[in-house]
């Protein structure tokens, strides 16, 4: 298996479904609203959460805890929204299932250590959250947000490749995307893969818990070689709550 695509599988088991305020807002204490659980039909509860907070980087709904993938996949978040502890799955062709967690252990609420070596500063300017390395080559997650405070685009840090996520929503009201857009780079080619959602459970925050994923992906190799394929997805995560 070539870096490109271990590159998309690491991204897609941390994206399936999205590190780390605006400056002020961020050290705001969430509001919450109670509510009771729902359908994906149903009124859902209204949960306020800061602008730009690592919720909202990883397109989440309220002041999440954790959130388990079937894959094995998990995220933790700690009560002012930051990321704390992210786990990766991914299989190799030969079958292999290789997993990688990492920790952040945070200084102040707009810095923090990862995996004991590298540490970073969160900044902001206008819509844009940025997670800065700091020395060395100074790589940096960036998450980008529309007026609405939803997740339009991210560009996780993924050394020298080049990755853009892209995500669209069916209305101004909608607070889950319909669809993702993932572009991708490195030594070995480019790929797009595009991702359509249609959305099977949520929970009472309003965060999906079932979707089915219908993604059609298009690679172009060091040969400009091009390959297109499709493929359907069934994806479920549990979600705990502060």
């Amino acid at each position: 298996m070539n870096s490109k695509t271990i590159l998309f599988l690491l991204v897609s088991v941390l994206l399936s479904g999205c590190t780390g305020k605006a400056k002020e807002a961020v050290q705001t204490p969430a509001v919450t609203t109670s509510g009771t659980g729902t359908t994906p039909t149903g009124a859902v509860a209204v949960e306020e959460t800061p602008a730009m907070c690592g919720w909202k980087c990883y397109g989440l709904l309220g002041r999440a805890k954790s959130v388990k993938y079937d894959t094995g996949g998990y995220l933790e978040f700690n009560s002012d929204g930051n990321l704390t502890k992210q786990t990766t799955v991914w299989v190799l062709e030969d079958g292999s299932k290789h997993t990688h967690t990492v920790t952040n252990v945070y200084s102040s609420p707009n810095e923090y250590s990862s995996g004991g070596a590298y540490s970073y500063k969160i900044e902001y300017e206008k819509n844009t959250r940025s997670e800065i390395e700091q020395g060395g080559e100074y790589f940096r997650d960036s998450f980008t947000f529309d007026n609405s405070g939803r997740l339009i685009k991210s560009n996780p840090n993924v050394g020298f490749s080049a990755l853009t996520i892209e995500y669209k929503y069916p209305s101004e009201k909608d607070k889950l995307p319909s669809m993702q857009t993932e572009n991708g780079s490195d030594e070995t080619g480019t790929y797009t893969n595009v991702d359509k959602f249609e959305y099977l459970k949520t929970d009472s925050r309003g965060n999906w818990t079932e979707r089915k994923v219908d993604r059609k992906i298009a690679q172009t190799d060091e040969q400009e070689k091009k390959s297109i394929h499709t493929e359907i997805l069934l994806e479920k995560r549990e979600i705990t709550y502060f």
